[in-house]
C-alpha cells in the first residue's frame, strides 16, 4: 500500500538520490538541473517554498512528491518523482489517487502541474490521469491563480490541470 509521509531533513539524502535517478530521463531536457538540486538537498536541506512528502510502499521510501497551496482552490503538485525501478507500476497513479483525495477534503477544487513540452512521457501520464494542457505560454503560466506561477514557470513547460 503506498503512503505519504512528511518529509524531514534526514530524508536529504535519499531525496538527492531520487534527483540524481531522475538525470537519465531529464537530463537533455535540462541538463544539470537534477545534479544541482540532488546536491541543494545535500547541502540545504527541505526546501523553504514547497512541502515535500515522502512516497513509502510499507517500509520502503520509492520516490516524493512537492506540494504548494497556490491559493484556497488550487494546488500546485510541484514534483512526482519516483526511483526508476518503481516506476511503470501503477505507483504514480496511487499517488495523484491520495494527492487528489487530500486536497478535495481540504476544499481544493484544482490541483495543477507543469511539465516540459519535451517530457512527454511525463505528459502522456497526466493526461491519461485526467489532467489537461490549461496553458502553454510562459508570460501565461506566470500569470496563473493571479501570478502566483510566477516563481515556478520554466521555459518550455506547459501547465496542466485537473479538476477534483
Amino acid at each position: 500500500m503506498v503512503r505519504i509521509i512528511r518529509a524531514k531533513n534526514d530524508h536529504r539524502i535519499f531525496l538527492s538520490e531520487v534527483c540524481k535517478a531522475a538525470t537519465q530521463f531529464y537530463d537533455e531536457i535540462f541538463p544539470g538541473a537534477f545534479e544541482k538540486q540532488a546536491k541543494k538537498f545535500i547541502e540545504e536541506g527541505l526546501p523553504k517554498n514547497y512541502d515535500i512528502g515522502i512516497v513509502n510502499i510499507e517500509d520502503t521510501k520509492i520516490g516524493f512528491i512537492g506540494l504548494v497551496e497556490l491559493d484556497d482552490e488550487t494546488l500546485y503538485l510541484t514534483a512526482l518523482y519516483l526511483l526508476s525501478k518503481y516506476q511503470r507500476q501503477g505507483y504514480g497513479r496511487s499517488i495523484l489517487d491520495i494527492v487528489e483525495k487530500d486536497a478535495q477534503q481540504a476544499g481544493i477544487k484544482t490541483i495543477v502541474v507543469l511539465v516540459h513540452s519535451k517530457a512527454t512521457w511525463a505528459t502522456n501520464f497526466y493526461n491519461k490521469n485526467g489532467y489537461e494542457v490549461l496553458e502553454t505560454e510562459e508570460s501565461k503560466i506566470k500569470k496563473y491563480a493571479d501570478y502566483r506561477m510566477a516563481n515556478y514557470a520554466l521555459p518550455s513547460t506547459i501547465l496542466m490541470g485537473k479538476k477534483i
